[in-house]
C-alpha cells in the first residue's frame, strides 16, 4: 500500500513539474509576441513620421522655399530632434532641357540609426538649376 502512494505522489510531482514548464513555455512565447508587435508598431510609427518629414523637404523644394544647393546633411528643428534630412540629386531623362531632377531624400534618426528614402522626379524650373545641382551632389 506504501508503494502505491509513493507512486501516485511521484505522479502528481511529475505532472505539477510538466504544469509549470509548458506554463513557462506558453508565457515566453507570448511574452516574444507581445515584443515582436511592439517593435514592429514603433518601426512602422518611426517610417510613417520619416515619410512625412521627406515629404515636407521635397514640397519645400518644389515651392522653391529650399534650393537644391542646400544638401544638407541638416538637422530638423524643434519638435524634431534628433532627426537629419540630407539630399542627392541627379538630371532626369536623357534631355537636360527638361528641366527634370530626380532627388532622393535621404532623413536619419540619429538617437536610433533608423534610415528612411524618398526618391522622385520633380521639375526645378530651369535648365542652369538642374546642372547646379550636379556639381552639389556628394556621391
Amino acid at each position: 500500500m506504501q508503494i502505491k502512494r509513493d507512486n501516485c505522489r511521484a505522479t502528481v510531482l511529475l505532472e505539477v513539474l510538466l504544469a509549470l514548464a509548458l506554463f513557462a513555455g506558453a508565457a515566453t512565447v507570448i511574452g516574444i509576441g507581445f515584443k515582436a508587435s511592439i517593435d514592429g508598431a514603433e518601426r512602422l510609427r518611426m517610417s510613417a513620421h520619416a515619410a512625412n518629414l521627406a515629404a515636407t523637404v521635397i514640397s519645400e523644394l518644389q515651392m522653391g522655399v529650399r534650393s537644391l544647393a542646400d544638401t544638407g546633411p541638416e538637422a530638423f528643428g524643434p519638435p524634431f530632434d534628433g532627426w537629419v534630412w540630407e539630399i542627392v540629386a541627379a538630371p532626369w531623362g536623357a534631355d537636360e532641357t527638361k528641366a527634370l531632377t530626380q532627388v532622393e531624400v535621404v532623413v536619419r534618426h540619429e538617437p536610433t540609426g533608423f534610415v528612411h528614402r524618398l526618391a522622385q522626379v520633380i521639375h526645378i524650373g530651369t535648365a542652369s538649376s538642374v546642372s547646379s545641382s550636379i556639381d552639389t551632389v556628394v556621391p
